[in-house]
């Protein structure tokens, strides 16, 4: 299965496309890409749902753009490296623990409520995406 995949995306490699200089191969592939989100039946068709809550959520969020609706919450800390960032996630994850929550199975179910008000706003039907 995904020999068909990877040949349609890289045709370059298997001898079916006429690129040969690298932006050449680039621009072949932005077109490409181009072509089969037009066919998708949402913008989180693709994304796979193995991907860890933290990796969905980042792939959600881009590709949701300005649609998505975060629920309010107190104001987010501020920081300005992704090492600050990381120290802050790995705090939210201790005080998840320390009240007994799961913070991987909390973000897993804010970023499918995204996902559902999104699908909705779009007329898409439950379903109709890779779930998480």
């Amino acid at each position: 299965m995904w020999m068909p995949r990877c040949a349609s995306v890289t045709p370059h490699v298997f001898g079916e496309g006429d690129a040969i200089t690298v932006d050449e191969v680039k621009q072949r592939w932005q077109e490409i890409k181009a072509e089969q989100k037009k066919h998708r039946a949402s913008p989180f068709e693709g994304i796979p749902g193995k991907l860890s809550a933290l990796a969905r959520a980042h792939s959600v969020m881009r590709r949701a753009g300005e649609e998505v609706v975060v629920p309010a919450s107190p104001p987010a800390p501020s920081f300005s490296t992704e090492r600050e960032l990381g120290v802050l996630l790995l705090q939210i994850v201790c005080t998840a623990a320390d009240q007994d929550l799961d913070a991987e199975r909390a973000l897993r179910l804010a970023v499918r409520d995204i996902e559902k008000n999104a699908r909705g706003r779009s007329g898409e039907r439950p379903g109709e995406t890779t779930t998480a």
